[in-house]
C-alpha cells in the first residue's frame, strides 16, 4: 500500500498529498472558486506555459528547417525520394498524422507544388 497513507492513518489524521488544497470537507482536489492560488501553483502554471510556447517555438523552427530542405533538390538514396523519407519521418515524429488538420501539411503541399512547378519551367 502507499506508506503516507498507512501513516496519515496510524495517526488518525486526512491523508494529504503535497501541492493539493484539500477542500473544506477534507478533500482533496483543486483549488475551487472562492481559493485563492498558491504561489507554487501559479509558479507551477506560468513553467508549464513557459514550457509550452517553447515547445511550439521548437516546433516552427523544425518545420522551418524542414521547408528549407524541400526548396533545395535532394535525389533519391537505394532508389527512394529523400524527399518523402525525411517529410514522413518529420511527420511521424511530430505526430503530425494524429491531429485532424495541422499546418505543416499544407505547407509541405505548398513547397513541393512550387518545385514541381520550378522543375517544369526549366
Amino acid at each position: 500500500g502507499n506508506p503516507s497513507a498507512a501513516a496519515a492513518a496510524a495517526m488518525g489524521g486526512p491523508e494529504h498529498v503535497p501541492g493539493q488544497q484539500q477542500q473544506h470537507d477534507g478533500r482533496q482536489g483543486a483549488p475551487g472558486p472562492h481559493m485563492q492560488e498558491t504561489e507554487l501553483e501559479r509558479k507551477t502554471r506560468e513553467l508549464q506555459a513557459k514550457q509550452q510556447q517553447l515547445i511550439q517555438e521548437k516546433r516552427k523552427q523544425e518545420e522551418e528547417r524542414l521547408l528549407a530542405a524541400l526548396g533545395q533538390p535532394m535525389g533519391f538514396h537505394k532508389g527512394k525520394p529523400l524527399a518523402a523519407l525525411v517529410v514522413f519521418r518529420a511527420c511521424l515524429q511530430w505526430r503530425a498524422f494524429q491531429a485532424d488538420r495541422t499546418s505543416v501539411f499544407d505547407r509541405i503541399i505548398q513547397v513541393i507544388g512550387s518545385q514541381i512547378e520550378r522543375q517544369q519551367d526549366d
